[in-house]
């Protein structure tokens, strides 16, 4: 018999974790998940704020737009964008690890 080594309970050989350990740090990687998900929706919502209101904005302006004008605009696409990345990156990582392995 092995050791677990987050609790020193017995486990099988070859295993490292205890049942219980197991399921507790699955539960932490789900929340983790959860919570990165959660971020980067809100990112891309304030990403897609900011263009609603830079963009029109540019279009209406006479003449060149102004250079911070420029920046809120391109902040708002990294945001969007950013986001976006991240989203799908956190979704993929959370189906991959949600399917828990017997």
């Amino acid at each position: 018999m092995e050791k677990c080594s987050q609790c020193d309970a017995d486990v099988e050989v070859g295993k490292r974790l205890c049942e219980h350990c197991r399921m507790m740090m699955l539960k932490k990687t789900e929340a983790t998940w959860k919570r990165q998900i959660r971020f980067y929706t809100v990112l891309m919502v304030i990403g897609v704020v900011i263009l609603s209101f830079a963009v029109p904005e540019m279009r209406s302006s006479s003449g060149e737009p102004s250079r911070e004008l420029y920046v809120v605009s391109a902040m708002g696409g990294l945001c969007l964008m950013g986001g976006f990345f991240g989203l799908a990156l956190a979704l993929f990582f959370s189906l991959w690890h949600g399917k828990s392995k017997n």
